[in-house]
């Protein structure tokens, strides 16, 4: 009863404050999701290093050589012989397994620098060399000009905008981007044409202006 006697500007803003809602809930429940992820993925990996480290530390048990399968006949020589093929044995081990040393001191390659790049946490007003002394909607407004009529996702303004930062920030990239993006259609900055996923283009006033 109350909706009805609402005016038709009020009832539309209700309307875009529930979309509004609705979409910063869905962007909330996925950025929740993957840190959780992210941690049970941290967790896993290093789960798997300890059970590797437990394995390195018994593999000599482990593996019998010929020597220790055959009795030694209580000589001296056979005692010995047995002891210089373990030797042998646990040696190649160690030279076939990877070192953990080896991989700290190896020199870095071109993969291997941009790994290093692309482990920078997401800052929000770090943005790419072009939009220097911008702040982020101002170099959304600037990209959107340039593209003329085209629409933008969350994840297609984030690449237009920022430079590498690590894949495990995404969650927080899209909630920053999506929301610049949803207060800039709340003053008619940006239209939102698409829901799910949301898409912006510069509004016709701002274009025009």
């Amino acid at each position: 009863m109350t909706y009805s006697i609402l005016s038709h500007d009020s009832k539309q803003q209700l309307e875009q404050e529930r979309s509004r809602l609705m979409h910063e809930r869905e962007t909330i429940i996925e950025s929740v999701t993957a840190e959780i992820n992210r941690l049970i993925q941290h967790i896993d990996a290093l789960l798997g290093s300890e059970g590797m480290a437990e394995g390195n530390g018994t593999v000599d048990a482990a593996v019998p050589t010929v020597d220790a399968a055959v009795p030694a006949k209580g000589t001296r020589k056979g005692k010995a012989k047995s002891a210089a093929s373990g030797a042998v044995s646990s040696a190649k081990l160690q030279e076939s397994a990877p070192s953990d040393l080896d991989e700290v001191t190896a020199p870095d390659d071109g993969q291997q620098k941009r790994k290093r790049r692309k482990s920078k946490s997401f800052d929000a007003e770090d943005l790419k060399s072009e939009f220097k002394g911008l702040t982020a909607i101002d170099a959304m407004i600037q990209v959107m000009k340039k593209a003329g009529d085209q629409t933008f996702s969350t994840d297609e303004m984030i690449e237009q905008v920022y430079g590498e930062f690590d894949e495990a920030e995404m969650p927080r990239a899209r909630k920053s981007v999506a929301g610049v993006l949803a207060r800039g259609a709340r003053f008619n900055t940006f239209d939102k044409v698409e829901e799910k996923p949301a898409r912006y283009k510069l509004s016709d006033s701002v274009a025009s202006a």
